[in-house]
């Protein structure tokens, strides 16, 4: 029996994969939520400063 037969590496080689993509989507997930973020509050502070501008008009 060769060492190959033994050692049945293919579930663990797609396991690794598994994991490999799974990271890649949590990572894809976490950099477009970042960038929701980054523009939510990027609006927050541009209706901040016109409500600060109409404020000083009145």
């Amino acid at each position: 029996m060769k060492l190959a037969e033994l050692f049945d590496l293919s579930g663990m080689e797609k396991n690794a994969e598994r994991l490999k993509k799974n990271a890649k989507r949590q990572a894809d997930i976490a950099k477009t939520a970042r960038a929701r973020l980054k523009m939510l509050k990027a609006r927050q502070q541009l209706q901040s400063v016109q409500q600060n501008a109409t404020a000083q008009d009145r």
